[in-house]
């Protein structure tokens, strides 16, 4: 029964951290916009608009562009339930106020959403304390 249990468990965690989010390219974000907490930017927000401190950003974010997990994922991998709140929310915005890319950083993990098949996926990575200091360091945020 064990083999059993240990197979499924494997091939349902074959494919867990093999997705890719497209990050924009820097000529189509106009801004970056970080607040604490959730994305609705209600408090500790502050905005970027400097073209290099935005290419600095993209070029650090593009360094975790692979190895992404969906939230069913996620919780097979790590036991959460649901996602835990982030402390703090990036958004990479474009023109009219649209929003190319959102990042959500948690402790010891990431998070965005992308459209996939229509639909809005949410996808999160586990990472280091040093590679989320290197990330807020790059976007001039206060490590938590």
């Amino acid at each position: 029964m064990r083999a059993l249990t240990y197979i499924i468990l494997t091939l349902l965690l074959v494919g867990c951290g093999s997705e890719t989010i497209q990050i924009p390219e820097q000529s189509e974000i106009q801004e970056i916009n970080i607040c604490q907490g959730r994305h609705d930017c209600n408090i500790g927000k502050s905005m970027i608009n400097d073209q290099y401190i935005i290419k600095k950003a993209l070029q650090e974010t593009l360094k975790h562009s692979q190895s992404w997990q969906t939230e069913p994922e996620m919780a097979l991998t790590t036991g959460w339930l649901t996602y835990p709140t982030p402390t703090d929310t990036v958004a990479f915005k474009g023109r009219d106020n649209n929003t190319l890319l959102v990042l959500w950083f948690g402790s010891g993990w990431i998070g965005t959403w992308q459209i996939k098949e229509g639909k809005h996926v949410k996808f999160f990575k586990r990472v280091s304390a040093e590679e989320v200091k290197s990330l807020r360091l790059t976007l001039s945020m206060k490590n938590p």
